[in-house]
């Protein structure tokens, strides 16, 4: 799929022709290279919403500097997983489980809510793209087809996470490995700390306050604030486009990049999907393309930091060990 994502990325930089794009790096003002900045406003609304998962006696712990750090150099394992976007959780339950002193059980809880908060508030993130696609945008009805049914089958998924949680996801895979034969030692050895994982997802969704409708919300602004960066992108072309259109853009890229999950790095698709948008709006398509290398530029910069920051708390646990709460402040 890599070799496929070069091709296409490869036919879209014909189509658009690489004189287009090197006049258009020509002609970036001078804040550009601010651009990556725009990560502070967009990751902020994803933290807070997952802070707000814990405990009122857990949150009282975390500074929300720590789960910047925390948070940035997950994102950057993220980056880099080829196909799901999960790697970096696995870290960041280490990193936060050693920071705070909270039990494994507790912090896997928060992350798995927090992955599925972010993908239900994506799924409402889309509805906002589809709109001009059926009503406004000049759209092929194979193409409308196709993102309509992308967005429903991960709607249904989206859904059925959210059922299979409050029923208990760790028991319910545990039960399944029993039907077909798991070793049973595996699940003896690991049913007490799933188990709390469980019954912790379920206190959360049916207790009071309603704190998963609170974490669906600052998400879903999370997804929202991404259009400030295409907003930004499109001036810096010269090409200034309204908040709306900025959003409603952005909407689409994400619908676009799930859908084509397979691909790494959305390699190619992204670029071509871009390209089309830029020319349903009646521009050139490679203001399109330059709105994809700029994201990918973006992209890149916050995973460079990511990976720093990663090393830098690694540096501080191994030299300070781990009585002291303050390694990953002090980064």
């Amino acid at each position: 799929m890599f070799a496929a994502g070069l091709a296409l990325l490869g036919w879209v930089f014909s189509w658009v022709h690489l004189s287009n794009l090197r006049a258009a790096l020509t002609d970036l003002g001078p804040w550009a290279w601010a651009l990556p900045s725009v990560y502070l406003f967009m990751t902020v609304w994803d933290i807070w919403g997952w802070r707000i998962i814990f405990e009122e006696q857990d949150r009282g712990l975390m500074r929300f500097k720590s789960l910047f750090l925390i948070h940035t150099a997950c994102q950057a394992v993220n980056n880099i997983t080829p196909f799901v976007d999960v790697g970096g959780e696995f870290l960041k339950m280490r990193l936060v489980s050693r920071r705070f002193g909270l039990p494994n059980e507790r912090v896997l809880s928060s992350i798995l809510i927090q992955r599925t908060m972010l993908f239900v508030s994506e799924n409402f993130f889309w509805a906002l793209g589809l709109v001009p696609v059926f009503f406004v945008w000049d759209v092929s009805g194979r193409l409308r087809m196709i993102l309509l049914a992308g967005a429903a089958l991960f709607t249904a998924m989206g859904a059925a996470l959210l059922w299979v949680q409050t029923k208990g996801i760790f028991m319910t895979l545990l039960g399944g490995f029993r039907i077909i034969g798991i070793d049973p030692e595996f699940i003896r050895k690991t049913g007490t700390t799933l188990a709390g994982t469980d019954e912790a997802i379920r206190a959360f969704y049916t207790a009071r306050g309603r704190r998963w409708i609170a974490s669906l919300a600052l998400h879903f602004l999370g997804w929202v604030s991404g259009g400030l960066e295409v907003y930004w992108i499109f001036r810096l072309l010269g090409h200034p486009i309204g908040m709306a259109e900025a959003v409603t853009i952005e909407a689409l890229i994400q619908l676009i990049r799930t859908v084509s999950f397979y691909v790494p790095g959305n390699l190619g698709v992204q670029e071509g999907a871009l390209a089309l948008l830029a020319q349903w709006m009646g521009l050139h398509p490679s203001a399109g393309v330059m709105v994809s290398l700029l994201k990918r530029y973006r992209h890149l910069t916050w995973t460079l930091i990511g990976f720093g920051i990663w090393f830098m708390i690694e540096l501080r646990f191994k030299f300070s060990g781990s009585r002291t709460h303050e390694q990953i402040d002090a980064v």
